[in-house]
């Protein structure tokens, strides 16, 4: 199991993880997406709503604490989700 990380590191690692390896991958055409990381393994899944990425995301990794969500086009528009608020939401 992993370690749950700060928000920042996880802003960090997630900022770094996206802009070099799952960015160049994207087309113009999924701006206004969402794709949710899993910063320690550096899986991630891509879809319209962020709740939907991540759901997807958990669903293949279920063991993910830090997670990485930003929308795709919108520097700003990102955000951490860890385990426990995960679990909050239901």
């Amino acid at each position: 199991m992993q370690s749950q990380k700060s928000t920042e590191e996880t802003a960090r690692l997630g900022r770094e993880l996206y802009e070099r390896d799952i960015e160049p991958q994207l087309d113009a055409s999924r701006t206004n997406s969402f794709v949710a990381v899993d910063i320690d393994s550096g899986e991630w899944t891509i879809a319209e709503r962020d709740i939907d990425a991540c759901d997807a995301l958990y669903a293949r990794r279920p063991d993910a604490v830090n997670v990485y969500v930003a929308r795709l086009g919108h520097r700003v528009a990102v955000r951490m989700r860890h385990a426990q608020a995960r679990r909050a939401l239901g």
